[in-house]
């Protein structure tokens, strides 16, 4: 029990300004203590599992495209973002290059399938 309690320590330190008093192992915890201790030791593994897991923003990045397809790749390009046809043509040619950045996951896939029906190589980072 008390490699749990110091296991939570490291835990809840960097977050928390707690005294190294309130976490002392001279004190032998009751079982219900005992169980609220394992339940947040096992939240905290959880949430940090998924905040690695979830990405919430995107980049859509053009790593190439056939030369046939440059000019639908423009068109489409000029789709979703405000670019004029100048900066679109010059953005397709500087390939590779970071189309849209921070967009959410939703958005991002439907853009790179739209990118890729035209004939662009596209990557989601």
């Amino acid at each position: 029990m008390a490699s749990r309690l110091l296991h939570l320590r490291r835990l809840l330190t960097p977050r928390l300004t707690l005294p190294a008093a309130a976490f002392s192992t001279a004190v032998t915890p009751t079982p219900r203590v005992s169980g609220i201790v394992d339940e947040i030791c096992g939240l905290t593994l959880l949430e940090e599992a998924k905040a690695k897991e979830e990405k919430m923003a995107f980049d859509v990045k053009l790593e190439g495209f056939d030369a046939a397809a440059k000019l639908k790749i423009i068109k489409e390009l000029r789709a979703f973002t405000n670019l004029g046809l100048k900066e679109a043509k010059e953005l397709v040619e500087k390939a590779p290059a970071v189309l849209k950045a921070g967009v959410p996951k939703e958005e991002a896939e439907s853009i790179a399938e739209k990118m890729r029906a035209v004939g662009a190589k596209i990557v989601l980072e």
